[in-house]
């Protein structure tokens, strides 16, 4: 299977000579990966091994049944049971040979087969590898790599082919690609403008960069520069067939991807520790005070807590990956049994395919890890919460008390004595409280309030006489209105009667 997928991947994915009508394709089209991603100078095949030793086991009868094991590797390889000796092929004529590559800023390791652009010298390569055994029991690490690049985007993508060849029989593939643009220094000129509008905002409120901060800074800084000094795409052949690095070797970008990607998290972290120096600013709400010491108060047990549960899932993990490491895929390795616990805690996804493999040890994992992750956790969190809270609270009493207590020893300046200068204000307010002290203020306050009565005596005495003379002028105007009423009644008589005498002597005539 392992051979038969790549004369199928050389003959069908990586090599394109032909249109699809079977036609040639002209040079420049040669080579063009869906359409668009041209191959830059071939592909090649990495692998590194494990020592065959003896078996560990003390039995002798294994010994005889099976005399050699192979050691277990890590870290794609290079640390553990590693084997960087020659090896010969099944003919004992190719000798294979452990390897140190410089692609011009990183080194490689292992033993690499190199194939060019050429299809047909490919498949003769491939096909004295397979006769030659190269895959063979020693080998515990895979990868076939190339890279493309494609002119619409200004883009070159590394794709990583790889897989784990575990000493259990296991197979791992996997594989990864990222991309890399092919930009000049304008582009690395604005990485370095975002950093400094990033800090001219901080420099305008005038804020000092942390410790911390300032690592992050540095550190993205020192990043930028090794960006910049790229020593791959600065010592790039370019001609009409392929891309190559300047000293002959297939262009390997993974150096310079790990840069931009520790690059991206120094700079996340540098913004990240702005943004916590920008919250400190919340303690001028008291609200938002009381949230912002909530959580300085409880990071340290939080963070106990956190590194606990850390071990709680490190020991599920452990746990997965003996009950289920030998059937599901995503439990053949630590690493994957660790991911997917967190992928557990996310969504759950992975209980019910559990359950179809054996619902009794799916039960025995999942319960008590969901139990203990879910309410055991919320809860504990919650708690934790609620007593940094009462801490802040509590801490927040005692201040506000020793402020007072403060205040109250406070010492004040004094004219009056010659041989003490200085009194605490709990003295004046004893001295304000004494006998002799207290007589003068009451004096002076019986004084002021004679002298209040008077004032107010005389302010009565001119209101009552202003009371009187309104009293009178209202009655005057009362009776005046009286007699006006009783004249108008008498003439309107007078002229009733004189009207009655006029309608007599109208009647007579």
């Amino acid at each position: 299977m392992f051979w038969s997928w790549h004369e199928f991947f050389i003959k069908s994915l990586i090599y394109v000579e032909n249109y699809e009508n079977g036609m040639p394709r002209a040079s420049p089209r040669r080579n063009m990966i869906l359409q668009h991603n041209k191959l830059t100078s071939g592909f090649r095949m990495t692998q590194r091994r494990a020592k065959l030793e003896t078996c560990p086991f003390a039995d002798k009868k294994y010994l005889i049944f099976a005399p050699s094991c192979a050691g277990r590797t890590y870290s794609e390889g290079l640390a553990g049971s590693v084997d960087e000796s020659p090896f010969l092929g099944a003919a004992n004529k190719t000798e294979f040979v452990y390897q140190s590559i410089d692609t011009l800023g990183s080194k490689e390791v292992g033993y690499f087969q190199m194939f060019g652009l050429d299809m047909q010298a490919s498949e003769s390569q491939l096909k004295l590898l397979k006769q030659e055994r190269w895959i063979n029991q020693g080998t515990s690490w895979y990868r076939l790599d190339f890279v493309v690049y494609n002119p619409n985007v200004a883009l070159y993508c590394k794709i990583n082919m790889k897989i784990i060849f575990d000493n259990t029989g296991l197979f791992i593939p996997s594989y990864d690609s990222y991309t890399l643009p092919a930009k000049g220094p304008r582009y690395y000129l604005s990485l370095a403008k975002e950093h400094r509008n990033f800090l001219q905002p901080l420099q305008s409120t005038g804020m000092l960069l942390s410790l911390t901060q300032l690592l992050f800074l540095l550190v993205s800084v020192f990043l930028w520069i090794a960006i910049i000094s790229d020593g791959v795409r600065n010592n790039l052949v370019f001609s009409s067939t392929s891309i190559t690095l300047s000293n002959g070797q297939l262009i390997d970008f993974d150096h310079v991807h790990e840069m931009y990607r520790a690059y991206n998290i120094f700079s996340g972290l540098h913004f990240l520790s702005a943004s916590l120096k920008l919250l400190s600013f919340s303690r001028i709400n008291l609200s938002t005070s009381v949230l912002f010491d909530v959580m300085l108060q409880s990071m340290g047990t939080l963070a106990q807590y956190i590194v606990l549960m850390l071990f709680l899932v490190i020991g599920f993990a452990e746990m997965s990956m003996i009950l289920f490491g030998t059937s599901l895929q995503q439990f053949s390795t630590f690493g994957a049994s660790f991911v997917n616990m967190f992928e557990m805690i996310r969504s759950g996804w992975s209980i019910f395919e559990l359950m179809g493999v054996n619902p009794y040890s799916a039960l025995v994992l999942c319960l008590p890890f969901l139990i203990i992750m879910f309410y055991m956790s919320f809860n504990i969190i919650v708690w934790l919460l609620l007593k940094s809270l009462e801490q802040v609270n509590k801490s927040r009493h005692e201040m506000q008390l020793s402020d007072l207590a403060e205040f109250a020893n406070l010492p004040l300046s004094s004219q009056g004595e010659k041989e003490r200068d200085v009194f605490s204000f709990a003295e004046i307010m004893a001295a304000l409280r004494s006998r002799d002290v207290t007589a003068l203020w009451m004096e002076a306050l019986v004084d002021k309030y004679h002298g209040w009565v008077e004032e107010r005596k005389e302010e009565e005495e001119e209101e009552e006489e202003e009371e009187e003379a309104a009293l009178t002028r209202m009655l005057r105007q009362d009776m005046q209105g009286i007699a006006d009423m009783q004249l108008k009644s008498q003439l309107r008589k007078e002229i009733e009667d004189k009207f009655d005498i006029f309608l007599e002597e109208i009647d007579m005539l």
